[in-house]
């Protein structure tokens, strides 16, 4: 067998293969990233709102998935949309892998042989067996960080809510990094599956348990050169950002008129210097899993390092790139203009406390209430949730046992029983479980506006609506909050019995547009919430919400578009950026804010 390649051999691979392939690759790169961006995604996202008008949906909620699963036609048309994003998605790889591997032997890039490759493997995935390729390109590669190489796969991810929910707790975080180590591990392990696919006869299982065996002692090897590789693209980002901030800074100084149109320039630049920083970046993975791929084949040692090019291209050829690059930069620059300066509007978004500032206090706590206010929050979100005997108390949890250290529910304990309970976080912080009425009169007397969720724990009593509007009207409080809830039904509900009050629909999943409904907002979760969703929910007159951000860049991403509200669980920080963005000091910070939305490699 062939000795295994060392990390200098790696590396080298990786400097030989771009010297060869050059912009070819990254044009190969940009290509597929075109070609799935802008006709394969649209035609997959067309697919899926048919499949949820076939069952009379105009949006994706979570109500709405057994929906889609039991109708026939809705299910076919997913079917049909699942076969062509993974086709779509495998010829993307496979075709970076082919012209990888000829670039690192020195054959010329997209010749006539590597569309006869190409044809060859895609023949290979029309068989049944090549779904075993579904579950690695779909998940186990996007989970483990890759999901930026294609258009297809960079939305997939374990969505904020819920990682954030776990790194609450101790044993969550354990399980959650345990999870992610896991994931990290399968990586390493099948790396070599697409390589193996596209360049052997060898079906998706077989290239599965050949990746397997061959990296049992390239594990460490792979997982330090993509380090490098990843310290390489964070470097050239870096200096990325570096050299289009610098000009920006220097207009906002001395020629204010002219930072617009600068900035929008300079944007354009950092977009096209982010795609061949990414690109390069794909081709070199390509090249790590190539190499190690041919290391493992029988005659390996006749594949000597790659050659240079067999012959100099022509003038007129090496023109090609610099003219194709000029085009885009004068296309994105008049594209960028507009996006400036609407960026750079003052934000109006309401900076919303998530179940309070809970720095350094405990969730849904009259001190995490009171640290709000203090804080400067526009609103506190709050939970509401009903005890065994129809009274209600401010707490998310349906369960007890990560608060309170005891595995008993909600729903089972009396009020009586839930207020006299005492909850703690990690960081040692403690108070009481309160009642709705302590906690609205307490919000009242400081000024502290909230937007009160209705929590339900599955063993709600009849009229729970009902009651809950008497017992806040009781108090005189009723209109001076709002509300939202998950449950569309109890949310709906109250907003046929008080038209007046402003009441929200909470998703936890959303797509393709906002529901119909009759409430007067939607709370969509960070992971859902797309440019899409928030026009979607302008056109049908809805204010719009976004939870929980706690990501600093999210939140100003946020703020730029001017959403109604922002829920984090990082008020100050959500405040300070909005503060820092009505001071108007010039566009060099809102060409920041811009790069990390609109260049691919942030």
């Amino acid at each position: 067998s062939a000795e295994r390649p060392g990390i200098r051999m790696l590396v080298g691979e990786i400097v030989r293969t771009l010297r060869v392939g050059g912009w070819r690759l990254a044009a190969i790169y940009l290509v597929g990233q075109l070609i799935t961006g802008a006709i394969v995604a649209p035609v997959v996202h067309w697919l899926f709102a048919e499949s949820l008008r076939a069952v009379g949906l105009s949006g994706l909620e979570l109500s709405g998935i057994p929906r889609l699963i039991d109708t026939p036609l809705s299910g076919l048309l997913i079917l049909v949309l699942v076969l062509l994003g993974f086709f779509a998605l495998s010829l993307q790889f496979i075709v970076m892998v082919i012209a990888v591997d000829q670039a690192r032997r020195g054959e010329r890039i997209l010749s006539r042989e590597t569309g006869l490759e190409v044809a060859r493997v895609a023949r290979k995935l029309v068989r049944p067996s090549s779904v075993l390729l579904l579950p690695y390109l779909f998940v186990l590669l996007p989970l483990g960080g890759f999901g930026f190489l294609s258009v297809l796969s960079q939305t997939i991810t374990v969505p904020s809510f819920i990682s954030g929910e776990l790194l609450k707790t101790t044993a969550g975080a354990i399980g959650y990094t345990a999870f992610l180590l896991v994931i990290l591990w399968l990586n390493l392990i099948f790396a070599l599956t697409v390589p193996l696919f596209a360049m052997t006869e060898a079906t998706a299982g077989q290239a599965q348990r050949r990746s397997r065996r061959l990296m049992r002692g390239n594990r460490w090897r792979l997982l330090i050169v993509l380090l490098l590789v990843l310290i390489a693209g964070a470097v050239a980002g870096l200096l990325l950002i570096l050299l289009v901030l610098g000009p920006v800074m220097l207009t906002d100084a001395f020629v204010p008129a002219a930072s617009a149109g600068v900035a929008a320039v300079m944007l354009a630049i950092a977009q096209v210097g982010g795609m061949i920083v990414v690109g390069m970046g794909g081709a070199a993975i390509a090249t790590v899993v190539v190499a190690l791929t041919r290391a493992g084949e029988p005659d390996a040692a006749t594949i000597g390092p790659a050659a240079i090019a067999d012959s100099p291209p022509r003038r007129a050829r090496r023109l090609i790139p610099a003219v194709v690059m000029a085009a885009l930069l004068v296309v994105l620059s008049f594209l960028n203009l507009p996006a400036m300066r609407a960026l750079a509007e003052t934000p109006g978004t309401l900076i919303l406390a998530h179940r309070g500032h809970t720095a350094n206090a405990v969730e849904n706590t009259l001190s995490s209430l009171r640290a709000a206010r203090e804080a400067g929050a526009d609103f506190v979100e709050m939970d509401v949730m009903e005890s065994s005997d129809g009274r209600f108390v401010v707490m998310h949890d349906a369960n007890l046992a990560r608060l309170a250290d005891q595995n008993v529910d909600v729903a089972d304990l009396t009020f009586d029983e839930l207020t006299a309970l005492s909850v703690h976080d990690n960081a040692g912080n403690s108070d009481m479980i309160p009642s709705l009425a302590e906690y609205l009169t307490v919000a009242n007397d400081i000024g502290q506006p909230l937007l009160i969720e209705i929590k339900l724990h599955g063993k709600e009593q009849p009229g729970l609506v009902p009651r809950l509007i008497a017992e806040i009207e009781e108090l005189g409080l009723l209109e001076e909050n709002i509300y939202h809830s998950l449950d569309r039904a109890s949310i709906e509900e109250l907003k046929r019995l008080r038209p007046n009050l402003g009441t929200g629909l909470t998703m936890a999943l959303a797509g393709v547009e906002v529901p119909d409904t009759i409430v007067d907002f939607v709370v969509i979760e960070e992971w859902s919430l797309t440019p899409t969703m928030i026009a979607s929910a302008q056109d049908a007159g809805l204010g719009v919400m976004a939870w929980t951000v706690n990501n600093e860049q999210r939140v100003r991403d946020l703020l730029r578009d001017d959403i109604h509200g922002i829920i984090t669980d990082h008020a100050d920080a959500g405040l300070r950026a909005r503060e820092s963005m009505s001071e108007k000091s010039g566009l060099a910070d809102v060409l920041w804010d811009a790069v990390f939305r609109y260049v691919v490699i942030f």
